[in-house]
């Protein structure tokens, strides 16, 4: 995991912090965030965040993008974190 993720990585743990009070008693939690990396070569360097969302213990939903892709960062970390803000956002009792 490279510095640019592992920000992201930390940014999106305290967003679901903050989040997670809203949500008591609805049954959604959500994964430890994960980084996977579909291609370490430095130019040809791709990596995927994902987020899963769970109702009552069960995948419900996940949040996945490319951080980065054949070498270059397609998103950034405030284009990513405003996604996740608005589809976080959507999260309700009746779903996403």
């Amino acid at each position: 995991m490279n510095d640019i993720e592992q920000e992201l990585i930390e940014k999106l743990r305290m967003t679901l912090e903050k989040k997670l009070p809203e949500l008591v008693g609805s049954g959604i939690s959500f994964d430890d965030p994960t980084v996977q990396i579909w291609n370490s070569v430095y130019e040809q360097y791709t990596s995927e965040i994902r987020l899963t969302i769970r109702r009552n213990q069960q995948i419900d939903d996940a949040l996945e993008f490319y951080l980065f892709k054949d070498g270059q960062q397609v998103i950034s970390l405030k284009e990513a974190m405003d996604w996740i803000a608005s589809e976080l956002s959507k999260l309700q009792i009746g779903g996403l």
